[in-house]
């Protein structure tokens, strides 16, 4: 039964096309023969949180022949449930999406076990090719789904709760049916990390044979709702909605608890509500929390003992009066780019992109400024492939083509730059992608006279088309080198330019 009914239409052929706002167009024929008709996009304009995935040793590449960039393994991952701001259910049945290759594929409502909030995703692919996706049901549980590659390609296996897995998930009061599963991430060594709320033991693990294991946190962390975590560098720090965050790290098998708050010698957060958080490529704990933003710049700190455990605001001056970045703003999303620049989303003041030291804004978009959906952003993730930022938003998703993208492990012989050839009119900038880290770029004429030099953001970089001199270049072909900082890498590609 379709409810409520948009539109009928009958057509000469028999059929019966039936518009409604939950599942779009159907077409019935015969009487029993149904089509869903649904646009190149997710289920829903919810979107909760977004997640990219396809770096470090996840990342593949192919040639493209494609005149709108390359095809490349990556892309982004939606999850569009969604909690109340006291991080309760609001039984989204959404399913979750993949975006890959400009292309949306949704895993229903159905095939993820019914269930329904679904909050975080990570994904990872071995050695061989086989890949793993988990996606965390605030209210279900833990949903695995494996496949070749691509997630969007992936098929439903697994369903992890109380039963199945060991009594490491457990339910809010012992109630099976209510697993409140909250964020999932995977660390360097393939270990999968979750948290779950109001449970003795919330942080949680799944190696990669399979086993899951349960840890307990710092006094207080199983009476309180937990949300999120990051892990790196073999540190995990768990997001929490009144208390600051949880810190876990093992050493010598003996693990090592810690909580980081309000207070000098205890973390020093503006606020105990913290709304985000996220490593950036030094290794830097950046926290944004609803009284503004700082910087743990020695998170490993927190758990030796040694050295300075509090976190700093980032203060620059500005016509002689010394300023915080951002504020007292609530700093609602933090991410961190291939280039480690930072992407700080705000509740109501919109979206910032800030140097890797903090100290210079690059951009500062708001829905007044720029196509922006709203001000309060909700999550920011990169399609690691293309370097488009992908905007979370309380009133849609949105995207930005950003100018970093991870660096890439390995070294290839070619790069991939596009559009090429560049054809008359095009005003844009030219994408080179392949580099190493933070690659040299050089550009050249067929002949070997250097045209261009420039750094390049993490894995990718811009070329404007012009001379060094600022004019820009004729019609021609143009080599273009890549380096590392020793030199001793090269990758190279060609592009056609016509004027």
């Amino acid at each position: 039964v379709l409810r409520p009914i948009a539109a009928v239409q009958h057509k000469a052929d028999g059929s019966i096309y039936i518009g409604n706002f939950k599942t779009g167009l159907i077409r019935v024929r015969d009487g029993s023969k149904v089509k869903r008709f649904l646009p190149p996009s997710p289920y829903s304009d919810r979107s909760y949180k977004v997640i990219g995935y396809g770096q470090g040793r996840n990342f593949t590449y192919s040639t493209s022949t494609e005149p709108g960039g390359p095809e490349s393994f990556g892309g982004v991952i939606l999850a569009p449930g969604a909690l109340t701001d006291l991080w309760t259910k609001t039984f989204v049945a959404d399913g979750a999406s993949v975006y890959s290759g400009q292309d949306w594929t949704n895993f229903g409502f159905e095939k993820l076990y019914s269930a329904t909030d679904i909050v975080d995703a990570a994904f990872k692919i071995s050695a061989t090719g086989a890949s793993e996706l988990y996606l965390s049901s605030w209210g279900k549980g833990l949903i695995k789904l494996e496949g070749m590659s691509d997630p969007s390609f992936a098929d439903t296996v697994a369903f992890y709760g109380t039963t199945n897995t060991g009594g490491v998930l457990k339910g809010v009061g012992g109630n099976a049916s209510d697993l409140r599963t909250g964020g999932i991430t995977f660390d360097e060594n393939g270990t999968l990390w979750g948290v779950q709320s109001l449970v003795s033991t919330p942080l949680y693990s799944i190696d990669e044979e399979g086993n899951f294991s349960a840890y307990s946190l710092s006094p207080g962390a199983d009476a309180v709702a937990l949300k999120d975590v990051i892990a790196k560098d073999g540190m995990v720090f768990i997001q929490s909605r009144t208390n600051g965050l949880y810190g876990y790290s093992e050493s010598g098998g003996v693990g090592i608890k810690r909580q980081v708050s309000s207070g000098v010698g205890n973390g020093n957060l503006p606020s105990d509500k913290v709304l985000s958080m996220a490593f950036d490529n030094d290794g830097e704990l950046w926290i944004g929390t609803d009284e503004g933003l700082v910087v743990l710049y020695s998170p490993e700190n927190v758990f030796d003992g040694t050295g300075n455990r509090d976190a700093r605001p980032i203060l620059f001056e500005e016509e002689g009066v010394v300023q915080k970045l951002l504020g007292e703003n609530p700093v609602s999303a933090i991410h961190v780019d291939g280039g480690n620049q930072k992407w700080l989303g705000t509740r109501g003041a919109g979206l910032f992109l800030v140097s890797p030291d903090g100290l210079r804004t690059i951009h500062q978009f708001t829905a007044e400024n720029s196509p922006l959906l709203s001000n309060t952003i909700l999550s920011i993730a990169t399609d690691p492939t293309t370097g488009e930022v992908l905007i979370a938003t309380d009133a849609g998703l949105i995207g930005f083509r950003g100018d970093a993208t991870p660096g890439y492990n390995g070294y290839y012989p070619e790069l991939h730059i596009y559009p090429n050839p560049v054809r008359p009119g095009y005003e844009g900038p030219i994408f080179i992608q392949g580099n190493s880290e933070d690659a040299r770029i050089k550009v050249t004429d067929v002949s070997g006279a250097l045209v261009y030099d420039m750094q390049a953001a993490g894995g990718q970089a811009q070329w404007d088309g012009t001379k060094l001199d600022g004019h820009p270049v004729a019609s021609g072909v143009y080599i273009i080198y890549a380096t590392d900082d020793l030199g001793e890498v090269t990758a190279q590609g060609k592009v056609l330019i016509v004027r």
